[in-house]
């Protein structure tokens, strides 16, 4: 997903560092931004909080949009 990728760099943040602060594994991280897997609500609930921004834009993709 674009914008996980988008936010999780702004930040300098490896998938590691990201799937660490949420409880994650970094392989699940790495499926959610390939698009092998979608986040469950849970993930997108504490993807949400930490990036400090509503679901629905995480959910923005904009590979989808064009």
């Amino acid at each position: 997903m674009d914008k996980i990728i988008e936010e999780r760099k702004k930040r300098k943040l490896t998938q590691t560092a990201l799937a660490e602060k949420l409880g994650y594994h970094r392989n699940t991280v790495a499926n959610w931004e390939r698009g092998r897997k979608t986040p469950s609500l849970e993930a997108m609930e504490a993807m949400s909080a930490f990036f400090n921004l509503p679901i629905e834009s995480l959910l923005n993709d904009k590979k989808r949009a064009g």
